[in-house]
């Protein structure tokens, strides 16, 4: 055998390895991967040649402990630092392993390599008098009005102040009072109009109009007998729906009980389409409207009823028509007409783009032109998928727990595994960027994978400007790890900005949330250029992300080393209330433990002792894993080395693209 760099001896018919498993605490080990074995071939490339693609495809096949990689990587370096570099930046969506040996290498070497900026929002308005801003609306020219109150749920007497983002110059603020229990709101509206809604605890309502400069149009009483949610103005009627009444504000004063799903106003053209309140229907095992009709809202006359009774699923408005995906089927809605079944099977996941259709049926996705009403494609999918997203370069589907994104001619371009509410938002080049648990992959316009990176915590996509991926905290839920920040992800999937979390920046989702009895308040807004945050003070401030052309590298992350580590586990015995606890549970990081012992819960709730994800390498040197509660899961491409360890093999599950590598210190 030839003696190699970096502790490799190359030779035709096996790869040999000698060092330390994980830095200098660890013992040395010897690793042999022959000819015969799986990944041989490109693990010898990368030794020989340097390649960094060859040491991706090695480090998928080949069980490799944490100095191995690092061996690897720096003779990939070392030979090509160029290529390694965009390798590790995200290039072709390589072993989250690799990328952080890649990482590491390059970051000790202090290249020209960049990290992702963080940036501290400025304040760019502060409500007078200590009021918060509760609510905000985005105007037509990239403006905002914002709504601020001194009680969120209005039990005292309430102020408020209604103000207008200036181009020139200071906001433009219109302040507002009300007796005890009156509730302030800002509701959606299109067009440059804002609509300040003060509702008072007998339904009373008053309805004021103003300008894009803050300038009082109008202002109208009425009675609103639930929360108002959007205002629509088409000719010179003015309507409010509200989450459970639509109402007419001008003279006439119709009011209209609805059951709309998800409580949305559904508009097509000048119709709305109105489904009647619903009833528990035990036969169709849900709350269903018996019948729908259409209102024409320039002249407030009101469609006679039409049959339904259809348990809804999702709406969307395309071509010139309502589509409801049902437990029956696909329905095409058009006023004046019947309802139309276009599909048969219970769909879920309806989405629109343009005049095409995607919704999902079980475990096949369905593509239809909403125009000439006729199916482009259907795809058969890995498992059935309730959720879909439809863009210009791909379609992507999910479970809530995997996301798969195919491209447009039905070939499947990426699959996530089992990860945490996947997400997809597009930009406005066409890129698609899909979100799965800590996983961020992009795809450019014609679907292909373009590059893949990872966010630090278990959150999702919440939106997008029109250069970046916003990535935020899930909405509720456990989160294995604490979200650190606000995320910009660009058209590459690199990390190019950040904002922390601090005191007076808690992370939040920038979006409206709706609350039970109907009211609504904002965090934050996504817009075109900018994302809008509500700090814990109440003041409004502003974050642009900021571009980074440089290639970008993610920051490997290391869990500090255990010593004599005794985590015992403990029984559990209410299903509710105790939860499945590891002894350790490592993600995304590298882990060194030293003579411990660990074990899980026991009883109703049972876990291993050990659980590895999301490309964490982790390594046990002379560990304890036996007995109840003992053993491990390794999962998400991540590898568990043992070394000397006490264990059961029968107690140890390793996911597919997954390692354990078990050695002996030599």
């Amino acid at each position: 055998m030839a003696q190699g760099r970096d502790d490799f001896e190359l030779a035709r018919d096996a790869v040999r390895w000698t060092g330390r498993a994980d830095g200098a605490d660890s013992p040395t080990v010897t690793v042999v991967v022959f000819a015969a074995d799986a990944g041989f071939a490109a693990l010898a490339r990368a030794v020989d040649a340097g390649d960094a693609r060859a040491g991706d495809e090695a480090t998928r096949a080949v069980p490799m402990p944490h100095g191995m990689l690092d061996a690897l990587a720096r003779r990939c370096v070392a030979a090509d630092e160029t290529s390694a570099a965009r390798v590790a930046a995200g290039a072709g969506a390589a072993d989250a392993r690799w990328v952080a040996a890649l990482a590491r290498t390059l970051i000790a070497r202090g290249g020209q390599q960049s990290k992702a900026t963080t940036t501290s929002p400025a304040v760019i308005y502060t409500p007078p008098d200590s009021l918060q801003v509760r609510a905000l609306h985005a105007l037509e020219d990239g403006r905002v009005a914002a709504l601020s109150t001194d009680a969120k749920y209005g039990r005292a007497p309430v102020r408020a102040a209604l103000a207008f983002e200036s181009t020139d110059g200071p906001w433009i603020e219109r302040a507002f009072d009300g007796p005890e229990g009156t509730r302030f709101a800002l509701p959606r509206s299109d067009g440059d109009r804002a609509w300040l809604i003060e509702q008072r605890e007998a339904g009373a309502t008053i309805v004021r109009e103003f300008d894009a400069r803050g300038v009082s149009l109008s202002s109208a009483e009425t009675v609103a007998l639930s929360p108002v949610q959007r205002v629509t103005m088409v000719d010179s009627r003015r309507w409010l729906h509200c989450e459970r009444h639509h109402a007419l504000l001008d003279e006439g004063g119709v009011v209209l009980e609805h059951g709309d799903p998800h409580n949305h106003p559904l508009i097509v053209g000048q119709h709305l389409l109105m489904f009647s309140p619903r009833e528990l229907d035990r036969t169709k095992g849900g709350w269903i409207s018996p019948t729908l009709r259409w209102i024409d809202l320039a002249d407030a006359s009101v469609s006679d009823p039409v049959p339904w009774s259809e348990l809804v699923h999702s709406v969307v408005i395309a071509a010139g028509a309502a589509f409801v995906a049902t437990a029956r089927g696909v329905f095409a809605l058009v006023p004046g007409r019947p309802p139309e079944l276009l599909f048969e099977g219970a769909a879920h996941g309806l989405c629109a783009r343009g005049d095409r259709l995607l919704w999902t049926s079980g475990a096949s996705a369905h593509v239809f032109n909403a125009r000439s009403r006729t199916e482009e494609r259907a795809i058969r999918l890995e498992t059935s998928c309730f959720y879909a997203w439809l863009t210009d370069g791909c379609m992507v589907v999910s479970n809530l727990q995997r996301a798969f994104v195919y491209g447009h001619r039905g070939a499947l371009v990426y699959d996530s595994g089992e990860r945490r509410e996947p997400f997809a938002v597009a930009l406005e080049d066409g890129t698609t960027v899909v979100s799965a648990g800590e996983e961020v992959t992009s795809f450019d316009r014609d679907g292909k994978l373009v590059a893949q990176s990872r966010a630090d915590y278990d959150g999702q996509l919440v939106g997008a400007t029109e250069r970046f991926g916003i990535y935020g905290p899930v909405s509720g839920g456990y989160a294995r790890t604490e979200p650190t920040g606000l995320l910009a992800f660009d058209a590459r999937a690199c990390r190019v900005d950040h904002v922390g979390r601090t005191d007076t920046l808690p992370v939040r989702r920038p979006l409206r949330t709706r609350y039970g009895g109907g009211t609504e308040s904002d965090e934050g807004l996504v817009q075109r250029t900018r994302v809008l945050l509500v700090d814990s003070a109440g003041a409004l401030r502003a974050w642009a992300p900021r571009e980074n052309t440089a290639l970008v590298l993610p920051e490997p992350k290391r869990r500090p080393t255990e010593r004599a580590a005794h985590v015992p586990g403990f029984h559990t015995s209410n299903p509710r209330d105790d939860w499945p606890v590891a002894g350790v549970d490592v993600s995304g990081q590298s882990f060194l433990s030293l003579d411990s012992l660990y074990r899980g819960t026991t009883g109703v709730s049972p876990e291993r002792a050990v659980i590895t994800r999301d490309g964490a390498v982790v390594t046990l040197v002379r560990c304890d894993l036996t007995g109840d509660g003992g053993g491990a899961t390794v999962r998400q491409r991540s590898t568990l080395v043992l070394i000397d360890c006490r264990f059961e093999r029968s107690q140890i599950s390793v996911e597919a693209g997954s390692h354990l590598v078990v050695l002996s210190a030599t």
